[in-house]
């Protein structure tokens, strides 16, 4: 069974802090048995840390050192001005949540975890996807802590491609435009076209580079493995979605990396949108 924390911090650029100065240290310090987080919004900014540990002594310091941890980060920017916390409507309409009580600022609350089965295939199925989500963490807390922000954007783009090119490998792919307008829906309330227009040119610049590349940067070998190893079993054992909508799955786990990597759901839908056709790009941009 999983124990799952919320870690409070109502700021969103203080939570990326956390986790690469602290949070993610301490858990590679303490060798985990298994682990995965996500950030997200609701009760305030928050990090949702879940993970499995066998020895209950390990438990124990690993649980006292992520208070101790938390607590001297809180000392360390008790003089930080925190705006109070809101919701954005359209990630309220999006998600479907309807409790949005705030959760008191740098606190750990003890909340259950409840697995999306439906989402990820069905209660034979959602092992698999969990296993996948701690290889995407380990991928995450690689990048957040040694690669410069801005790089997480190309990152990002990066694993987009090679997902859609796994499930090209796996027979479960629909046409790439078909595949990224899937997952650029999602987020189409998100649209911004200034900020599209400056970046077009880079990522489709990219976009040609990935064409290229006769394969997968080393960077990203163990979570691409298990994501095929682990897309195979959920294949095998799923019973929610077709095999023409099957690839549902995997735009989920495309999100979550994303989600762990910082991502907002503008960029989101700023990097879907390079996957799509040319022409019907720059008529975004051009607001036609």
């Amino acid at each position: 069974m999983w124990t799952s924390k919320h870690i409070f911090i109502h700021d969103y650029k203080l939570v990326d802090v956390f986790l690469k100065e602290k949070l993610l240290p301490l858990i590679n310090q303490c060798a985990l048995d298994k682990w995965f987080f996500i950030r997200y919004w609701q009760g305030g900014p928050h990090i949702r840390l879940r993970y499995k540990i066998k020895e209950l002594q390990v438990k124990h310091v690993f649980e006292k050192e992520l208070e101790d941890t938390l607590r001297d980060f809180q000392l360390e920017y008790q003089n930080e001005k925190f705006s109070e916390v809101s919701y954005d409507d359209r990630v309220v309409q999006l998600e479907g949540v309807k409790d949005l009580k705030v959760y008191p600022n740098f606190s750990i609350q003890d909340i259950l975890y409840v697995p999306e089965v439906a989402r990820y295939g069905g209660e034979e199925a959602v092992s698999f996807s969990e296993e996948l989500f701690s290889y995407s963490s380990e991928l995450a807390s690689y990048v957040i802590q040694e690669i410069a922000w801005p790089k997480r954007y190309i990152i990002a783009f990066d694993v987009m491609f090679y997902s859609y090119k796994m499930a090209e490998k796996l027979g479960i792919a629909p046409a790439r435009e078909v595949f990224f307008s899937s997952y650029n829906q999602v987020w189409s309330s998100f649209k911004d076209r200034e900020e599209l227009s400056k970046i077009q040119s880079l990522l489709q610049t990219r976009l040609e580079q990935l064409e290229n590349k006769e394969s997968i940067p080393k960077v990203y070998n163990n979570y691409f493995e298990s994501m095929e190893n682990n897309l195979k079993l959920i294949m095998e054992h799923q019973n929610i979605y077709t095999k023409e909508t099957i690839y549902y799955i995997l735009i989920s786990h495309i999100h979550m990396l994303n989600n762990r990597l910082g991502l907002s759901p503008q960029n989101e839908y700023l990097l879907s949108r390079v996957f799509l056709k040319k022409g019907d790009y720059s008529n975004e941009v051009m607001g036609l």
